[in-house]
């Protein structure tokens, strides 16, 4: 290797030496194809045996496919040059949309979320611990500008972490420490070409106009802006490490005492009232200076209302929140074509048509449904044919221990030869599949049923 190599792959190796524990038996690459993955995607070869190496490109399905051909062969082109296994993951038309809407965000969340369900859904199957991504310090700068001016509280100003876990995966930043254009150059020494998403350009996109005209600006005025984010960055997570200490101690029972609360500094009372709706929501910043008011200023036991869950303070001077006991009939049929996502309270339910499940997804063969399908709330009399015969949906919930509260958001899957499946994993429970729909499944073609919180 000569010196030049040696320079650009001195932190780069730092990454995996301050990290010793991640598993490099076999990584995925979250790849777009664009200069930051194909940099990682280089680098990693470098380090790791390529075929130890699987690179993962989404296709969103938001681009002319003229385009997303080019950007295929390609893709296709420079794994082959590095001796890198290529997957295309795709999204279905109009998917990204539709999750959109359901969410309540935007494209650029919807597209994000997907991303990482369909590149953890092949980790799971192909028993991968590791999922490299390409942020780096400009991304973290952006974030730290994103998350600053959104109104995020302080503590999320550690921004992008080094590794993270999503559903037991290790997801590694290895580039994090260097610069977009850093690692262009590398690109360059190297006589790679990289893609460019036309959408990059876009300035609908937020973090797309934050780049454009907030960054350079930036740049030119503070040089050391991205060392000066990364410092910060691990400052904030060691406040933030004290920060959580300190809100655990003060909880006790999903309850907090309210003379302790009175007594915390503002950074740890947002922080409880956080840890303490996080079941139900995630407050904006004036919900929780609205609550916290509440709280400061209270002489006697209430019950407050918010969209979706109450404020309690009883005649012990406990504080706590409980879910609104608002009317949660819910009913949705679904046809043999039916939509892959259905909004449902506080929750989704998603329908996909992969062979492989992830945590917590029933796989269910459609040849052995009934359609039209109804997917509901619970009703009292439900019962499951188990393999140990039958029982009361309702004694299952009181086994599994599932708050009062929350008893409500349990779903079932029926046609009309019964209930298929009970949904209960997003409130704490399991999800359970009848015995007639259990014993088919080897060797069919299958779907996924599952349900994600909106807080993902």
């Amino acid at each position: 290797m000569n010196n030049q190599k040696i320079i650009y792959m001195k932190d780069f190796e730092a990454f995996f030496q301050l990290h010793q524990n991640i598993n490099t038996d076999k990584i995925a690459i979250a790849f777009s194809g664009g200069s930051d993955s194909l940099c990682l995607l280089y680098l990693l070869s470098k380090k790791i045996i390529p075929s130890n190496l699987v690179a993962l490109y989404v296709n969103h399905k938001l681009r002319a496919e003229s385009e997303l051909d080019v950007e295929s062969v390609l893709n296709r082109n420079n794994c082959e040059k590095l001796g890198v296994k290529y997957i295309e993951l795709n999204c279905n038309n109009g998917e990204i949309e539709k999750l959109s809407k359901i969410r309540g965000a935007g494209i650029e969340d919807a597209a994000r979320v997907l991303r990482y369900q369909k590149m953890l859904e092949y980790c799971f199957s192909n028993n991968i611990k590791s999922l490299a991504t390409a942020h780096n310090s400009d991304d973290q700068v952006e974030t730290m500008i994103m998350r600053t001016f959104n109104g995020a509280s302080p503590l999320s100003l550690s921004c992008i972490k080094s590794v993270t876990v999503l559903e037991g995966v290790d997801v590694i930043r290895p580039v994090l420490l260097y610069s977009k254009q850093e690692l262009r150059d590398i690109l360059i020494k190297e006589n790679f070409s990289w893609s460019e998403d036309s959408t990059n350009g876009e300035e609908d996109y937020l973090r797309n106009k934050i780049r454009a005209n907030i960054v350079p600006l930036i740049h030119q005025v503070f040089p050391s802006a991205p060392s000066i984010v990364l410092r910060n960055a691990e400052l904030i997570e060691g406040l933030n490490t004290l920060v959580n200490e300190k809100v655990k101690g003060l909880i006790e029972k999903k309850s907090v005492n309210c003379e302790y609360y009175c007594n915390q500094v503002t950074i740890v009372r947002y922080n409880v009232v956080l840890e303490l709706t996080k079941s139900y929501c995630f407050p904006s910043i004036n919900q929780l200076k609205h609550i916290d008011s509440i709280i400061m200023s209270s002489t006697k036991n209430i019950r407050e209302k918010f969209n979706g869950f109450d404020l309690v303070i009883d005649i012990n001077k406990n504080v706590y929140f409980e879910k609104s006991l608002i009317d949660m009939n819910f009913t949705f049929i679904i046809n043999e074509s039916g939509d892959r996502y259905i909004d449902i309270p506080y929750s989704t339910l998603k329908i996909d048509s992969l062979s492989v499940a992830g945590k917590k997804q029933l796989l269910i063969a459609d040849e052995d449904l009934h359609f039209p399908l109804v997917f509901r709330s619970i009703k009292a009399g439900d019962q499951l044919i188990t393999d140990g015969g039958k029982i009361l949906i309702n004694k299952l919930i009181s086994s599994w221990k599932i708050d009062e509260n929350l008893r409500k958001l349990v779903y079932i899957l029926e046609d009309k030869s019964g209930i298929v499946a009970v949904f209960a994993s997003h409130v704490g429970g399991r999800d359970r599949l009848a015995r007639r729909i259990k014993k088919t499944l080897v060797g069919k073609s299958v779907r996924i049923y599952s349900i994600l919180n909106k807080d993902i």
